[in-house]
């Protein structure tokens, strides 16, 4: 099932803090980098499980809102 950490990818985002930078500075950093590998949707996307049957009601509630609405 899972694998061992030495196979694993190392792939883990990394921001070194500048001298004299504050934490604020280093966290929008961060963030920007996460945004740029699209790791937000990823970490969203596995937050929580869903069943595929609430997957298709929750895909067609939102085609529903959004067709109804667009203009």
């Amino acid at each position: 099932m899972l694998r061992n950490i030495e196979e694993r990818p190392n792939n883990a985002l990394k921001v070194v803090a500048k001298e004299g930078e504050s934490i604020e500075s280093l966290l929008r950093r961060f963030k920007k980098k996460l945004k740029f590998e699209d790791r937000f949707r990823e970490i969203r996307k596995w937050d929580y499980y869903l069943k595929p049957s609430d997957r298709k009601k929750l895909r067609r509630r939102r085609k529903k809102l959004t067709d109804g609405t667009s203009i």
